[in-house]
């Protein structure tokens, strides 16, 4: 059971057998991958979640260096060293400029100031306004 590769490209396979069912983070010695029925693709990047939590792919493997705002279909989400922990309330930034989170997601309906290690803020939809 795991990654195995032919001239076809990577596959998970359970119990010998190529398993197109499985849709999941599989471990191997180079590290934790994104398989999407039963295929590692190298094609996507973004939130996944197993029972471990949400994590943040970088071409279908893990990205534990990845700290920053990520967008899916539920909005955009705080990620710190891979791991979306739905715990952080602050301002971060991004190429875009310093916005809210609140839980660790982008609060675009929070208008107000926000104070932090640098001084206190104006924030207008979620994003500081200078």
């Amino acid at each position: 059971t795991g990654l195995v590769n032919n001239e076809y490209g990577w596959w998970y396979v359970t119990g010998n057998r190529l398993d197109f069912g499985y849709t999941g983070l599989v471990e191997n010695e180079n590290g934790w991958w994104y398989v999407v029925n039963g295929r590692l693709g190298f094609d996507y990047t973004g939130l996944v979640n197993n029972e471990y939590g949400w994590w943040y792919v970088t071409d279908n493997r893990l990205d534990l260096g990845y700290t920053g705002l990520v967008e899916n279909e539920n909005g955009w989400w705080y990620v710190v060293n891979g791991q979306l922990g739905f715990d952080y309330t602050g301002l971060v930034n991004n190429e875009y400029g310093w916005w809210y989170v609140r839980d660790s997601r982008l609060d675009f309906g929070y208008t107000g100031q926000v104070t932090n290690e640098y001084g206190t803020w104006n924030v207008v939809n979620g994003q500081v306004v200078f």
